[in-house]
């Protein structure tokens, strides 16, 4: 990689060679699109700058790709349920973030929902092919189920939720985990009650699930477990579970560890999904009035051109 312009900003000499990518995406569009100068992080009271960090962005909005964006993350964050995990500082300052990404991607696509169900059902369905999406009901994003008793227990959220029904007019959702740079959590929550109830209960997975639910599942797992805990409690029949990220940054290996827990029938339910296919599908559906909100969504996340000069590898 060639020396970085100082106008970038700080780099990370941790990143790996996709995070170093991204982060340097980042920092130009910090400079270039965004014109403003960098702030502190990852932290709120870190003391070094970095080129992907913004300054006051819960103030300019600026993490954002839209005003409505910004504003929904905002309410989101004042109306922030006990034991959500929301941190202020990294969604509205974290130019790597994979929430703030979250926000970005399916807050426009909430809202052609709440306007025009049937277009956001074909749009949905286009973006998973291998899913029988007939009509859309609804899209959640960073959505904490409440109250946690009821659920896992634990502070596991949905990145985002989407409700639909199948060409069998059965009730289903898909737990959707979102990953930019960063990999799937590995901790494994204290509370392991529900997850064994689950997996003994479920008919989903097999003998040596059951020693693994009493080990206690890391993120990709209590995904899949919340999406199962909430179809029970709200009467839906079928639960599906995807890692949608970025093609360098793969969960595939995660995602294959946890598919030997589940019984043949339903390893089907839990699948990765790239990113780039995703913002493709999008870019061939939306309505016109969405095509701004595509094309900046993939400059400001997955276009790498203008930073390829200070990479030899590309």
């Amino acid at each position: 990689m060639k020396a970085i312009p100082a106008h970038l900003g700080n780099q990370s000499s941790s990143d790996n060679k996709f995070a170093k990518k991204c982060r340097l995406l980042q920092s130009w569009y910090r400079h270039t699109i965004l014109k403003q100068d960098c702030g502190y992080g990852p932290s709120k009271t870190s003391h070094v700058t970095y080129g992907n960090m913004l300054k006051d962005g819960e103030v300019t909005g600026s993490n954002f790709l839209t005003p409505e964006t910004f504003e929904y993350a905002k309410y989101r964050k004042q109306t922030e349920l006990k034991g959500e995990t929301m941190e202020e500082y990294r969604l509205f300052n974290n130019m790597l973030g994979s929430q703030p990404m979250c926000f970005n991607l399916f807050y426009p696509l909430k809202r052609l929902f709440e306007r025009d169900d049937a277009s956001a059902t074909k749009v949905i369905a286009s973006c998973f092919p291998n899913l029988p999406i007939t009509k859309l009901l609804g899209i959640e994003i960073e959505y904490y189920p409440y109250p946690q008793d009821e659920y896992l227990n634990d502070k596991t959220a949905f990145d985002a939720l989407i409700l639909f029904k199948d060409n069998e007019g059965e009730r289903c959702l898909l737990a959707v985990e979102t990953k930019y740079v960063e990999k799937l959590g590995s901790n494994a929550s204290r509370n392991k009650e529900q997850q064994i109830d689950i997996v003994k209960n479920s008919g989903r997975f097999n003998v040596e699930a059951f020693y693994n639910a009493e080990k206690g599942y890391s993120q990709i797992g209590r995904n899949y477990l919340l999406g199962l805990k909430y179809a029970q409690v709200h009467n839906y029949s079928k639960v599906f579970a995807v890692v949608l990220s970025p093609k360098e940054n793969s969960s595939e290996s995660e995602i294959e560890s946890f598919k030997q827990d589940l019984a043949a029938d339903y390893k089907h339910t839990m699948f990765q999904h790239w990113l780039e296919d995703f913002v493709s599908s999008l870019k061939e559906n939306v309505p016109n009035s969405h095509q701004q909100w595509v094309h900046d969504f993939k400059k400001r996340y997955l276009d790498f051109t203008p930073i390829a000069s200070l990479f030899n590898c590309l």
